[in-house]
């Protein structure tokens, strides 16, 4: 057990490495690109995004996921998964090269065309990536992926600002991920090579089957819950209340993606190795939902708080009417972070068809929520409240449908888990508010460091109070690894 502690810790500190580097860039690359591109500009993108997702989800199949999970698989079996890649990589892109006039037609946007072109590209490199990729992530090669991952966060992020000021509109958005997805897969198949045989097999698709086909299916009802909104408010609304909608998800989905992305890939890597000790996991698991938990409540109401000092500082007062969308949205980051981990218990426990259905009743959810949107309240702030509300509901239904059926333990062990990070959110909420009230929203700086301090300070001492954690203890080992990592 401790040498799985010692090599989970590495995994998650080089994955956190890479993450967190990848915060600074896309934060200095955003707030550039957010003063030089229009929302309209960004709107177009969101369409162009989301519709090729849908094919991404669908070029996905789960491979990934199982070349991880399943350890039978042989060379043979990688090259004949690459072969199909391949073949599925041109199909795929072909298909949206061709639906690009029908999309540009239908949100009235000729720039969409370009748009789905330039990114089917690098989609294309993506997914003939994919074997590769997951062969890093099996062999727990999280230094050099990160590593790589920092360098090439750089160059694409001095491509976009470069093309943007020379006047490249939105598609400045998109030519950076084709100029970085052609050396990745050149370095990915210089590390793992893969080769493409001329008489394809069925035999490793039949050993990834039962894994794939139901992560696969997660993925796609999953499409659903997570777009159907941008969709909807491109078409019924303009591309301009789109622009700002999607920046606000994607400000939410900062901390989303930059906290248990780096939990995630380490996740299931590591207990995929225990899928047969339940109780292990489940132990795992409760003490990972704590530190989430802990981490997510405090981040939450403190972004809720500075929504305004956020985007003004970062994007400009143009992008200011983003702001009550965005507040909305960081009230859902709590349960976001920690419901977004469960995906890779299931795999991890190869239950990926529970993963399925809880994912379609989920999806049903929210789909109804935006459904009902669209029939009364075409508003985008409406979404977002929609968001929270159902997130509610899928977050009781995913953990109750895990520990009941899979771990046989009552789910009321993961709100047992969030109790005290739930008070330490409290509180923070109740002194933040005072802030606000005394102090005018003009005064941007101090307000911002004035609530950054209260979030910090409340949460140190309330831990501290409930001993959950050694606060001291860990800032001390964190800053020696800190100093021997610039050392070596």
């Amino acid at each position: 057990m401790s040498s799985l502690k010692v090599e989970m810790a590495k995994g998650l500190m080089w994955t956190a490495i890479g993450k967190y580097t990848g915060i600074v860039i896309s934060i200095i690359v955003s707030m550039i690109l957010a003063r030089l591109i229009t929302p309209e500009e960004f709107g177009i993108v969101a369409i162009a995004q989301v519709a090729i997702a849908f094919i991404s989800v669908i070029s996905d199949m789960g491979i990934g996921a199982a070349i991880v999970q399943n350890k039978t698989l042989t060379k043979s079996d990688y090259d004949n998964l690459f072969t199909f890649t391949v073949i599925l990589g041109f199909l795929l892109s072909g298909v949206v090269v061709g639906m690009s006039p029908f999309l540009a037609k239908f949100y009235h946007s000729p720039k969409l065309v370009n748009v789905c072109i330039m990114i089917a590209i690098s989609m294309f490199f993506g997914i003939i990536s994919m074997v590769p990729e997951a062969l890093f992530t099996k062999n727990k090669r999280f230094a050099f992926v990160n590593k790589r991952s920092m360098v090439f966060g750089v160059i694409g992020g001095i491509i976009s600002i470069i093309y943007a000021f020379l006047g490249g509109g939105c598609y400045a958005l998109v030519l950076s991920p084709i100029l970085t997805a052609i050396p990745l897969f050149i370095i990915d198949m210089k590390e793992y090579p893969c080769h493409i045989v001329w008489h394809l097999s069925l035999a490793p698709f039949k050993k990834i089957f039962s894994f794939s086909f139901f992560q696969f299916s997660f993925g796609l009802v999953n499409y659903f819950s997570r777009n159907l909104d941008k969709l909807i408010i491109g078409r019924a609304l303009d591309m301009k209340s789109l622009g700002y909608y999607q920046k606000s998800y994607s400000l939410m989905l900062m901390p989303l993606q930059n906290i248990t992305f780096v939990i995630t890939p380490v996740l299931q890597s590591f207990l995929s190795d225990y899928q047969d000790d339940l109780e292990f996991i489940r132990e795992k698991y409760l003490k990972i939902i704590k530190l989430i938990a802990t981490i997510s409540f405090p981040l939450g109401v403190l972004l809720y708080y500075i929504g305004y000092e956020v985007v003004y500082i970062l994007y400009g007062s143009q992008w200011v009417p983003a702001v009550p969308t965005f507040q909305i949205f960081a009230l859902s980051i709590p349960l976001q972070l920690i419901l977004s981990t469960t995906g890779s218990i299931f795999q991890s426990v190869n239950h990926t068809r529970d993963l399925f259905f809880v994912g379609i009743i989920n999806t049903a959810t929210t789909v109804s929520g935006f459904l009902i949107c669209t029939c009364f309240w075409r508003e985008m702030n409406s979404f977002a409240l929609s968001w929270d509300i159902t997130l509610i509901f899928n977050f009781i239904v995913s953990f109750s449908w895990m520990f009941r059926c899979i771990f046989k333990h009552s789910s009321l062990e993961v709100y047992k888990e969030l109790l005290h990070p739930l008070v330490i959110g409290i509180i923070i909420f109740i002194v933040c508010g005072f802030v606000n009230f005394f102090i005018p929203k003009e005064y941007i700086v101090i307000t911002l460091v004035l609530k950054i301090l209260i979030t910090l300070i409340v949460s140190y001492f309330m831990i501290r109070l409930y001993g959950d954690y050694d606060v001291n203890a860990f800032i001390g080992k964190s800053l020696a690894k800190l100093r021997n990592l610039i050392h070596k």
